[in-house]
């Protein structure tokens, strides 16, 4: 889930919205002012109404960032990056850049979360009860007893035992650490997820066909969310366990030519045999050290006649947008540290390079993931720079 609008930066995190958020902020504002504080202040005026909703709404929506922001710092003092919090229809999304390495991270992170929510209610429910013992009738206790009972919600949603909800990180924890066994975590989740969806879609579904309420569509909407993102889950889990088995080396490109800085494309072409059989090439100073590569997918935009003086190393990728990685890992390990897609450096342990690494070759590893005896190298795709 990205951002359609940056909010800032807490604790080094970027804030965002998504434009979805809308349909929910004006949805809620309308219960409130239609609803809810008529019935709490039958005086109020409709004006009035609507204001407080609306502030109402707003702090609703900052628990949420609290909410997320609970996760995110715990994740940070794991040493996981955060790439940013989004609010959105259902809520908040933290992205973090890889998942815990153990489960006593995972359990923390998980469980940071409902905590905030759960003092926030504490806290609301606290203050609510303070400014009920004012003197005189006012609106600040109406929009903390609000805060004080979403909040709490919030915290008991979040802790079912169901992937994609907290409840289901701590369940997968707890899973991981009694059977040491990852994937055995993620389908207890997963299952979670799935189970307590369909509850939801069955309840939703009472109460439109038999009720007549058409609120309850709201609770099939959020369990066929549950169930899609726990099946992507459960998916995800499966390819990462298909990966360990598959080392770099065995799907890379291996020996690729190496081209010359002082090259132009027409150089490289010529040496080549008018054909590129690779879809990177690393490019080579005079020094011999690797500065570079060349990426042809970069180079859909020239036009080949202009290949006789194009300078290798003017369209070559630098080094610090390369992803550089050792055969001898698992793609499991490499593919979520990656920074900059597209095509990666493969290189020995004593940093000699050996290979390069692209997208197609990535999606050759789940047809090889199960085999035993080393996989041969990807067919060469030839490609003619003039057509």
């Amino acid at each position: 889930m990205r951002s359609s609008l940056s909010l800032g930066r807490a604790f080094g995190i970027p804030i965002g919205v998504n434009w979805s958020l809308l349909a929910i902020a004006a949805l809620l504002t309308w219960t409130l002012a239609a609803g809810l504080f008529p019935e709490l202040y039958p005086s109020i005026h409709p004006v009035t109404a609507i204001v407080i909703s609306v502030l109402s709404v707003v702090l609703f929506f900052g628990s949420i960032l609290a909410h997320e922001l609970g996760h995110s710092v715990v994740a940070q003092r794991a040493g996981i990056k955060v790439e940013g919090i989004t609010l959105w229809l259902l809520g908040g999304v933290a992205r973090l850049s890889r998942e815990p390495e153990t489960a006593r991270d995972e359990l923390k992170i998980a469980a940071a979360g409902p905590a905030v929510s759960v003092g926030l209610s504490v806290g609301f429910t606290a203050m609510a009860v303070g400014t009920s013992l004012l003197p005189f009738e006012n609106y600040i206790t109406g929009i903390l007893m609000y805060l004080a009972i979403v909040n709490g919600a919030l915290a008991i949603f979040n802790v079912l035992p169901a992937a994609p909800l907290d409840g289901g990180r701590i369940l997968s924890s707890l899973v991981w650490m009694r059977t040491g066994s990852r994937t055995k975590a993620t389908t207890a989740a997963t299952t979670g997820g799935k189970i307590i969806g369909s509850l939801f879609i069955a309840w939703a579904a009472y109460r439109f066909l038999i009720l007549g309420d058409s609120f309850g569509l709201w609770t099939g909407l959020i369990g066929l969310f549950i169930i899609q993102t726990a099946t992507q889950e459960q998916r995800a889990r499966q390819m990462t366990t298909k990966l360990a088995a598959v080392t770099v080396e065995q799907v890379m490109r291996p020996h690729p030519p190496v081209a010359e800085d002082w090259m132009t494309l027409g150089d490289l072409s010529q040496l080549l045999g008018g054909h590129f059989t690779h879809s990177a090439y690393p490019v080579r100073s005079f020094d011999g050290h690797i500065v570079g590569m060349l990426v042809l997918a970069d180079l859909n935009y020239l036009d080949p006649l202009t290949w006789t003086h194009q300078r290798v190393m003017e369209l070559a990728r630098p080094m610090d947008r390369v992803d550089v990685v050792l055969a001898s890992r698992s793609l499991d390990q490499v593919v979520p540290e990656l920074r900059h897609g597209g095509e990666i450096l493969v290189v020995d342990e004593t940093g000699r390079t050996v290979g390069t690494l692209g997208p197609a070759e990535i999606q050759r590893a789940t047809q090889v993931a199960n085999f035993n005896p080393p996989v041969p190298p990807a067919p060469d795709r030839g490609v003619s720079p003039t057509g």
